[in-house]
């Protein structure tokens, strides 16, 4: 059983043990009764099962657990990962692409054709989410919008993106050693 990582639980509200969880991929949906683990590592997880449907359209997801009905069970959780079955995952949201899916895929101009570095991290932020893409000497972030990215092929690793006017301009160096 392979699990993903979905988020990391950042707080509570109110006083029947909702969990807020932060860095969700956006259109992750996970039906009510779904097992998901909570623990710091995939290793050392604990399993729950959701009380209801999560539907994140976000970069943070309302969740609630089965027996987790206090704000002192919720509490004993935060700041714990929360991870599901991929297959799950997969089977329930089959065009989501998640970010084992993303990483370590080449980034291809469209205008040259050429290789021009490689997705390195995802960030989850609640305008669009942003690949990092790191070039020889930098760090380029790529925000996930229909006018940089323009072809994934998740077979083959690769992402075709058009460098939009200013988008290299907000690269970061990064050190080589």
């Amino acid at each position: 059983m392979k699990l993903i990582k979905l988020g990391t639980i950042v707080n509570t509200k109110g006083k029947i043990g909702k969990l807020i969880i932060s860095c969700v991929p956006n259109q992750l949906f996970l039906s009510a009764e779904t097992a998901v683990f909570i623990g710091f590592s995939e290793s050392f997880s604990e399993k729950f099962f959701l009380k209801n449907d999560v539907i994140c359209c976000d970069s943070y997801v309302d969740v609630y657990l089965k027996n987790i009905d206090t704000i002192d069970a919720a509490t004993s959780l935060k700041e714990k990962a929360i991870f599901a079955e991929e297959s799950i995952i997969r089977t329930a949201n089959p065009d989501l692409l998640l970010e084992t899916d993303i990483i370590d895929c080449e980034v291809v101009d469209e205008k040259t054709n050429s290789v021009i570095g490689r997705v390195v991290e995802v960030w989850y932020l609640p305008a669009n989410n942003v690949w990092l893409m790191e070039c020889d000497t930098c760090e380029v972030p790529l925000p996930v919008v229909d006018d940089v990215i323009k072809d994934v092929d998740i077979a083959n690793k690769k992402i075709i993106v058009e460098m939009i006017d200013g988008l290299w301009e907000t690269a970061s160096k990064r050190d080589v050693d």
